[in-house]
Order: C-alpha cells, then structure tokens, then sequence
C-alpha cells in the first residue's frame, strides 16, 4: 500500500510545487510530505533510520534496505549456463556469478583459483588470485578471468583437458563466500557436464597431445585427416 501510494504521489505532478531557490530556478519538485510518505526499502530491516526514502544504517549493516551483516561474505549460488564456458562460442575473458548481497564498493572482489576434478571430487590446485570484480546489481557480479590455456589454434590443434576455476566473492577483500565452479573447455574436443566431468567427442581425435574434429587436415599435409572411425590418436590418410 505504502508502495502504491508513493508512486502516485510521484507521478502526479499537481501534488509538486515550484522550487524558487536559487538551484532549482523554479522547477518542480516533490512536496516535503512525499518524503514522510514514502517508506524507504523493506523500512530499513529495522536496523537504521529512514530519511527521504534512504536507509541510514546502524553500524554493522550496509546496503539499501540495512539487510546486509558487514562482517558476513555475501552468497555466491551458481554461474550461468551450469557454469559452463565454451571457447568456441565466447571468449572465456569473464564471467557472472549470481548470488545475493553483493556489495557496491571499491573493495568488492573476485577469489579465482584453479582445480582439478576427479571421482573424488574437485580438488585446488594453486594459490588464489585477486581481482576486483563489477558491481551489476546485488544479486550478480563479473568476474575477469585470466587468459584460458583452453582456447582454438590452427597451428596445433584444440586442448584436450578442460579448466576448472573455484570463484569466490568479496565485499570486503577479506570474507569471501563459499566458491562455485566454473568449467572452461572446448566444446570440439569434449563433451562436460555441470558437475565439471568432461569426456572425448566420439567424433574427435586426440594426437600428440591435442585434439581435432573429424574431418580436420595434418597441418602441412592435406592429404592426412583426423577420422575417427579408422584411428582417434593418429592421422588417417585422406581419402579421394
């Protein structure tokens, strides 16, 4: 009811009166009881004090209805498309994660970590790193990554291993959710699912150490082709 009624105070610009002052030369703005009326976000979760339609927040919370604990990470639940990134269908350069209580601040950053994954389950593998991240709303962030190992070349062929990366989120700098996983491969070579298990194309081949589409020519040599249905680890003689 609040809502509705502090939108059709907004909106009916009869309600408005002219502003004199010397900023304002004149214009229209809302009346002084538009800003008693309207209630600000969720009334500031009771934990601050509302002034024209802003939350001023007690101390220990933060964000614009006082709903977020500062010494508490925010929630990272998942990246989109089952945390799945194709290098043939886009860069790989960054990615969103969408979670809640996200921060709009300077110290609002990115925890990215290599992994590895096995039946056992996913297991890191080197320090973390750092980056600040882009604040979109409170419910999504971007991360940068750095360059994928996992990326297409003519010259020697497609990788034939998947990355993972665990990404985690800061307000702060210093409390970080817990990680969600992001996979980055090559979708010629390999076959992944969301839980980061990634298999051979049947309709590949792997050779010295890298991966071709069926079909796909030695370099230097048209006359040797990847197919798989004479041999998946070393060139086949072109037929015709």
């Amino acid at each position: 009811m609040e809502t509705s009624c502090g939108g059709l105070l907004y909106k009916n610009t009869s309600f408005w009166a002219s502003n004199n002052n010397e900023t304002n030369n004149g214009t229209l703005t809302p009346p002084s009881f538009f800003y008693e009326a309207v209630s600000c976000p969720g009334n500031c979760s009771q934990k601050g004090i509302c002034e024209k339609g802003e939350c001023i927040c007690q101390v220990g919370y933060e964000g614009p209805s006082c709903s977020i604990e500062s010494d508490k990470p925010p929630d990272a639940f998942f990246i989109p498309k089952e945390g799945l990134c194709d290098v043939n269908t886009r860069p790989c350069e960054r990615t969103p994660v969408i979670g809640q209580n996200f921060l709009e601040s300077e110290s609002l950053t990115c925890s990215l970590q290599a992994a590895q994954i096995d039946n056992n389950g996913v297991h890191p593998l080197t320090d973390k790193t750092t980056i600040a991240a882009t604040f979109e709303n409170f419910a999504r962030v971007v991360c940068p990554l750095p360059r994928s190992r996992v990326r297409r070349s003519a010259a020697a062929g497609h990788r034939t291993t998947a990355e993972a990366t665990l990404v985690s989120i800061s307000n702060d700098g210093v409390r970080f959710s817990p990680p969600v996983l992001l996979i980055t491969y090559d979708a010629v070579c390999q076959d992944c699912n969301v839980t980061g298990f990634c298999v051979l194309r049947n309709d590949s081949c792997e050779i010295d150490g890298a991966c071709y589409a069926s079909g796909e020519t030695q370099i230097g040599n048209s006359c040797k082709q990847c197919d798989p249905s004479v041999n998946v680890s070393t060139w086949s003689d072109r037929g015709g």
